[in-house]
């Protein structure tokens, strides 16, 4: 008979416990128990996800992308940017610094050197056609291809991916269109697998394919996704590690900033590098060149272009010397410097926000005899009378 009591009374506080902690988790600020397991799902960050994509305030709204004869509109443009810089620290020794490292994300020092090496060595071995919108494609023409990545450039903020998932999906897809003839009306199902298949690669929780066919505004099925994907990585024999002027610059910069004296500077090198790789890709003339030397040539340009040299230490990590750079350096300084150029719009607008340094903001600065020239010769032109002003 005691021993039954105990049972009873042991089972009845063990059920008030149990109901005090359900009522408990149910007390959590910021909607209980149902909310906390969803947090803690995978399932419910995509729905999440995909909400956000549903949410009025965003500016962009899912496209479907027509390459026709017809010049194609930049409306529905990303204008506000929730991106926060990493602060990144370096070492004093020269050994270290090449390279760089980073507090939040190590970087396995040991090995840099050697993959970058190792890069250079191997980038000219793939039998990457730099000229295939001439020698594979048909239909498809260069400035399709810039609309094509912008939009992916869009899509990338939006789903607030990395940036080397971006890169990846360049190259992903410039090495398909290289292969495989593409008509337009499957361009955009292109960019958008190639995008896809690289969050597979570089992120930890990759969009889902519904996402993809939502921003794409239905221009094409999710079967038609999977059917895409499967040609595209047997076209590439599952090849996704070729090496981009992303991967590049991303190291030879630290190297370059090194010797900078104020944190400010560094960021606009920083930024305005990556400003003129994003929009050297998007020109089509400018595939010419292997990632290496692009890379080099737009911390070349940076450097230049904000009163700093190309020094001795930077002619050893990159193995290119100051003449091998010029002549690629001014055509990127005629990229950068066209700041009204609607195909590269969505580019433009990327790096006008202060998360980036407003590096696309950027005027070079003119003597007031230069000023006083073009207010002149911009009279002239208005009114088409009066003298013609000096040379």
């Amino acid at each position: 008979m005691a021993v039954q009591k105990q049972t009873k009374k042991y089972c009845k506080n063990n059920k008030n416990k149990k109901a005090g902690a359900l009522k408990t988790k149910n007390n959590l600020p910021g909607g209980g128990l149902k909310r906390t397991l969803e947090q803690s799902s995978a399932v419910s960050q995509h729905k999440r996800a995909r909400q956000t994509l549903d949410d009025d305030d965003n500016t962009v709204a899912p496209v479907a992308l027509k390459f026709g004869d017809r010049q194609i509109s930049d409306e529905d443009k990303i204008t506000d940017w929730n991106v926060t810089l990493r602060s990144l620290t370096v070492k004093e020794e020269w050994d270290i610094v090449d390279w760089g490292t980073c507090n939040e994300d190590p970087e396995v020092l040991q090995y840099c050197k050697d993959i970058v090496e190792n890069h250079l060595a191997t980038e000219g071995l793939d039998d990457f056609d730099h000229d295939y919108m001439n020698t594979r494609q048909t239909d498809i023409k260069p400035r399709m291809r810039t609309v094509l990545y912008c939009w992916m450039v869009d899509v990338h903020l939006k789903f607030k991916l990395k940036d080397v998932s971006l890169w990846s999906a360049f190259s992903i897809c410039d090495n398909y269109l290289s292969r495989v003839d593409v008509h337009r009306e499957n361009l955009q199902l292109v960019g958008a697998c190639s995008l896809w298949i690289a969050c597979k690669y570089q992120e930890i929780y990759p969009p889902l394919a519904a996402d993809f066919v939502y921003i794409a505004d239905n221009a094409f099925s999710r079967d038609m996704l999977f059917k895409c994907e499967t040609a595209i990585c047997k076209a590439l024999g599952w090849n996704f590690t070729r090496p981009t002027m992303f991967s590049y610059a991303h190291r030879f910069i630290k190297a370059g900033i090194h010797h900078i004296p104020t944190q400010r500077h560094k960021e606009r090198v920083r930024w305005l590098t990556h400003y003129a790789i994003e929009r050297c890709i998007m020109t089509y003339p400018m595939l010419r060149h292997s990632p290496s030397e692009v890379a080099a040539a737009a911390l070349y340009c940076s450097l230049a272009l904000t009163g700093h040299r190309w020094n001795s230490k930077l002619i050893e990590i990159t193995s290119y010397e100051t003449d091998a750079l010029k002549p690629i350096a001014r055509n990127l300084r005629k990229i950068i410097l066209d700041f009204e150029n609607p195909d590269q719009k969505a580019v433009i607008v990327k790096y006008s926000g202060k998360a980036r340094g407003c590096v696309a903001m950027l005027r070079r600065k003119t003597s007031s005899t230069e000023q006083a020239r073009n207010q002149a010769r911009q009279q002239f032109t208005r009114h088409g009378t009066g003298a013609r002003p000096a040379q």
